[in-house]
């Protein structure tokens, strides 16, 4: 009698299993939400480069029409000379790199879908050098060419629905994603790969990887407030332990620096 009530059980179990493996691959064809984190994270690696571009361009469209782009002879000299040397480390790149500056104080880049990268002018000014401004354009194309962006609004809302918005260019989900674009933040791990990305990056292209240390340093300076205690609850990592990892990376020993050809005041100078 035992032994038939634990076949009874251990087949109803089963019969749980089955049904919910069922349930997770069959949800794809029901709803981009049923499934749970699993789900979500199969969406983000379905959506293709192509889609991310065409949804990129929507987005952009939406976030730049009320903030005032950022252009001179000057600047975009100078521009063009940190992402001409960027890219000669990107030749591999499935994506075409879009670069805009807009005017605003806060100290900030931001990657967006379709590797369109916002630089603030807040960021130009705090930066030293041109290649402190290379360190962190290196950074935000880490999380472009790892898929990132893809990944952390994927995630969030679902591969269905975006390719939903791409038919029919609904605007209000756009100012939706725009605003968790804005307003969220990348995972720690997700940070960490995109600044040993950077590293990489400026290394292969001749620019000390150092740079990414030293504006880190000089942004904690700037942030005395910042309370260290709270860094192992933070989504990102605290800058500190950044500048220990970039302190503790190692350049090939056959590496050469070789400085950007920018006048660095000047270009400060133009953003008056």
């Amino acid at each position: 009698m035992n032994s038939s009530i634990w076949f009874d059980f251990f087949k109803l179990v089963g019969a749980f299993a089955l049904a919910w493996v069922v349930f997770v691959y069959a949800s794809d064809f029901i709803h981009p939400n049923i499934g749970g984190d699993i789900k979500k994270s199969a969406d983000a690696m379905r959506l293709s480069v192509e889609d991310e571009v065409k949804l990129g361009e929507m987005i952009m469209e939406m976030y730049l029409s009320d903030k005032r782009l950022v252009q001179n002879p000057t600047l975009d000299s100078a521009l063009s000379d940190v992402v001409e040397r960027l890219n000669e480390g990107l030749l591999e790149s499935e994506y075409r790199f879009t670069y805009y500056v807009v005017a605003s104080d806060e100290v900030n880049a931001m990657t967006f879908p379709g590797a369109n990268i916002v630089v603030n002018s807040g960021l130009i000014e705090f930066s030293e050098s041109p290649e402190e401004l290379a360190a962190v354009m290196a950074h935000e194309l880490g999380h472009a060419q790892l898929r990132h962006v893809v990944d952390r609004f994927t995630a969030q809302i679902g591969v269905s629905v975006l390719l939903s918005i791409l038919t029919g260019g609904d605007a209000s989900l756009v100012h939706e994603i725009i605003s968790m674009l804005v307003s969220s933040a990348f995972s720690r791990s997700q940070e960490a790969e995109a600044d040993l990305f950077g590293m990489e990056l400026l290394e292969k292209v001749h620019i000390d990887p150092k740079s990414m240390g030293v504006f880190f340093e000089r942004l904690n300076a700037e942030e005395l407030s910042y309370d260290q205690r709270l860094e192992l609850i933070m989504s990102h990592p605290h800058n500190n332990a950044r500048i220990e990892v970039n302190e503790a990376y190692r350049v090939k020993d056959d590496f050469s620096s070789q400085p950007l050809p920018i006048d660095w005041k000047r270009v400060k100078s133009s953003l008056n």
